[in-house]
C-alpha cells in the first residue's frame, strides 16, 4: 500500500502574522508536522502545498518536496474537494507512480508524533473503513445549566439535566489528520465515502494552534524534558538534600518530573510522598537501570553526594545530562555541571560552581521579611536539621539550663529522623525554664523569624537564617561541614567548629557575649542580609538549562 502525505500549507491565521514560518521554539511551525510525516515509516512520500515563497523556499533548504498553488491552477476553487484531485493527480503524475491512500496533514498541529501517525495508517490499512478523520468531542454545557430572565438574572435549569443523559456524543472535526483511500478521492458527491472512523487525538498531540494561547502552550510542551531527580533522606546525612531538591521541582513544574530513591531510606521517601511527586524506589543497580531505561531521562539531577565514575559513566553511556549537587567524588569530574553552595574545593574543574549564589532557600523564606535586631534578647531558637545525628539539640539545652536565663523562651525545632524525642521530653521535665518542642514542621520560618538568636549546624538552615538576618552560632556536625565557606564570620555567622570538640564553657561564653553585646548582634545581622540569597534557584535553573542546550547541540554534532 503506497501513501502519500499532503501538508497544506495555505492560507494564514489572522490572529498570528506569518504563523506557519514563524519559529516555534527553535524552527518554522510547519516543519514540525513535516518532520514527524518524514519520519513515519507508512508514508512514502511528503509534499507541502503552498502559495507561500519564503515557506516554499524553508522546505527547499530542508529538501522537503513542494508542490506550489500556482504550478497547478489559474484560478481559486470554491471546493475544496476539487483542489484536493487536482493537487493529488499532479503529484502522481510528478513522481510517476500510483497511490492507494492519501493522508492530509495540518501545519498547526506541530506535537503529532510518527508513532501515532503510523499506527492511524496501519489502522486504517488493515480495516474496512473508507476514511479516518481527527476530531474532538463537542463541548456542551457543563453538569449544572442556566437561562437569563428578563432582568438579566440567571435561573437555574435543573430538568434539563435529566434530558442530556439520553443524547449522544457529538464531535466535530478538527484539524490535525485525515486519511481515504485512493478510491474516495475521485467521488464527487464527498471525500469521506461511505465508512468514516473517527480519531480522538489524546493530548498534547490534539492541540491545534489557532491563537496566541495555544502558540503558548505548544512552546511550554515542546520545551519540555524529562528529568530524573535522583536522592535520598536518612539519619546520617539528613533530610536537606530532598528539600533541595523538592524546591527546584517546584520550579520545574513545565516538565516531566520523577523522583528516585533507594528503598531503604524510608525518611526521605516519607517526605517526598508529602509533596504528591512521582516516585520510584530501588534496591539493586539493575532495578535502577530499569528505571533509567523505562523514564528514559534528559537530564538526571543527582543529590546523593559523592558519586564514583562508574555510576555517571553509565549515565554519560545513556547520553543523559547529569548535574550533580554537594558531590566531592571521582564521580563530580565526568559529570557535566556539579553545584555546591555549601562547599568548596582547592583544585578548580571547570565544570564546578560554587558558593552562595547557588544556594536553593526555600519558597517559604521568600515570603519572611528581614529581622530588626531588637535591644533584648527574648527567643532563642535550636534548630539541628532533620536527624541532629550528635544530639546538639540537648548539647544547648545543657549549657542554656546552667545560665539561669530570665524572661528568655527557648524553642527547639526536631527533624522528621530525630531519635527517641520522648526520651528529650523526659529531659525536659527537669529543667528550670520552658522549652518548646516541635517536631517536623512545615514551616520553619516563622520561628526562625521570631528568634533573636540560633544554634544550627554548618548546613542549609545556616543560608535560611542569614536570608532573615538572625544572629547564628554554628556547631559543625562533621569535617565535611567544616568546609562551609558560607558559614563565617565574613557573613555574621559564629561558627565554633566541630561540636563535639567544643567544651560547654565555650558555647556558653558565646551565647553570653551574643546576648549582652546588642552592638554584635546588629552586626552579626547586617553582614547576614548583605547577600541577596533569594536568586540561588534562578542561578540554578539557568545553569542547569544553559549548559543542557550546549550539550544537546554538542550531540547533534
Amino acid at each position: 500500500m503506497i501513501t502519500l502525505a499532503i501538508i497544506n500549507v495555505l492560507g494564514e491565521k489572522e490572529s498570528i502574522p506569518k504563523m506557519f514560518s514563524r519559529f516555534l521554539v527553535k524552527k518554522p511551525l510547519f516543519l514540525y508536522i513535516c518532520e514527524s510525516a518524514l519520519k513515519s515509516k507508512n508514508i512514502d512520500d511528503v509534499y507541502i502545498f503552498t502559495e507561500d515563497e519564503n515557506i516554499a523556499h524553508i522546505a527547499e533548504i530542508k529538501k522537503i518536496n513542494v508542490i506550489k498553488k500556482s504550478d497547478i491552477i489559474k484560478k481559486d476553487f470554491q471546493n475544496i474537494d476539487d483542489l484536493i484531485v487536482k493537487i493529488f493527480d499532479s503529484i502522481e503524475i510528478i513522481e510517476n507512480k500510483k497511490y492507494d491512500n492519501l493522508i492530509i496533514l495540518q501545519p498547526n498541529c506541530p506535537l503529532i508524533k510518527p508513532e501515532t501517525i503510523d499506527k492511524i495508517i496501519e489502522d486504517f490499512i488493515t480495516s474496512d473503513f473508507d476514511t479516518a478523520i481527527s476530531v474532538k468531542i463537542r463541548e456542551g454545557l457543563g453538569p449544572k445549566f442556566w437561562k437569563k430572565d428578563e432582568k438579566g438574572f440567571g435561573i437555574k435549569i435543573s430538568e434539563y439535566i435529566d434530558e442530556l443523559k439520553h443524547t449522544t456524543t457529538e464531535y466535530r472535526e478538527r484539524d490535525g489528520i485525515f486519511i481515504t483511500k485512493k478510491d474516495n478521492i475521485n467521488l464527487k458527491r464527498r471525500k469521506f465515502g461511505d465508512k468514516v472512523k473517527l480519531i480522538e487525538l489524546s493530548f498534547p498531540e490534539s492541540l491545534e494552534i489557532k491563537n496566541h494561547i495555544d502558540w503558548w502552550i505548544a512552546e511550554k510542551f515542546l520545551q519540555r524534558k524529562r528529568i530524573l531527580i535522583r536522592v535520598d533522606g536518612y539519619n546520617k546525612i539528613g533530610l536537606g538534600h530532598i528539600f533541595r531538591m523538592l524546591s527546584i521541582a517546584n520550579q520545574l513544574i513545565d516538565h516531566n518530573l520523577i523522583f528516585v530513591s533507594e528503598k531503604k531510606y524510608n525518611l526521605g521517601i516519607r517526605l517526598i510522598k508529602e509533596f504528591n511527586y512521582d516516585l520510584e524506589t530501588f534496591t539493586t543497580h539493575q532495578e535502577f537501570e530499569e528505571i533509567i531505561n523505562n523514564f528514559k531521562p534528559n537530564i538526571v539531577l543527582n543529590d546523593i553526594l559523592d558519586t564514583d565514575l562508574e555510576y555517571i559513566k553509565f549515565l554519560k553511556n545513556s547520553n543523559i545530562f547529569v548535574v550533580n549537587f554537594e558531590d566531592l567524588g571521582e564521580g563530580s569530574k565526568k559529570s557535566d555541571v556539579v553545584i555546591n553552595a555549601l562547599y568548596k574545593r582547592n583544585n578548580f574543574l571547570e565544570n564546578h560552581y560554587w558558593g552562595k549564589d547557588y544556594y536553593i532557600l526555600r519558597e517559604e523564606f521568600y515570603l519572611i521579611g528581614q529581622k530588626k535586631v531588637e535591644k533584648k534578647v527574648k527567643n532563642i531558637l535550636i534548630t539541628y536539621g532533620g536527624t541532629d545525628p550528635n544530639n546538639y539539640t540537648k548539647r544547648v539545652l545543657d549549657v542554656i539550663k546552667d545560665l539561669n536565663l530570665k524572661d528568655i523562651r527557648v524553642v527547639a525545632i526536631l527533624g522528621l529522623g530525630y531519635k527517641n524525642p520522648e526520651k528529650l521530653k523526659e529531659y525536659l521535665k527537669k529543667l528550670n525554664f520552658t522549652v518548646i518542642v516541635k517536631q517536623h514542621i512545615n514551616h520553619i520560618s516563622k520561628f526562625m523569624y521570631k528568634a533573636d538568636i540560633a544554634f544550627t549546624a554548618a548546613g542549609r538552615s545556616v543560608y535560611e537564617l542569614a536570608s532573615i538576618g538572625i544572629p547564628t552560632i554554628v556547631l559543625v556536625e562533621n569535617k565535611r561541614g567544616l568546609m562551609h565557606t558560607f558559614a563565617s564570620k565574613e557573613n555574621g555567622i559564629i561558627k565554633l567548629g566541630l561540636g563535639y570538640e567544643i567544651f560547654n564553657e565555650e558555647i556558653r561564653d558565646v551565647l553570653i557575649k551574643l546576648i549582652e553585646d546588642y552592638e554584635l548582634r546588629k552586626r552579626c545581622n547586617q553582614l547576614m542580609l548583605k547577600n541577596n540569597l533569594r536568586i540561588g534557584v534562578n542561578n540554578v535553573i539557568s545553569l542547569i538549562f544553559s549548559q543542557y542546550e550546549k550539550f544537546e547541540r554538542g550531540q547533534k554534532k
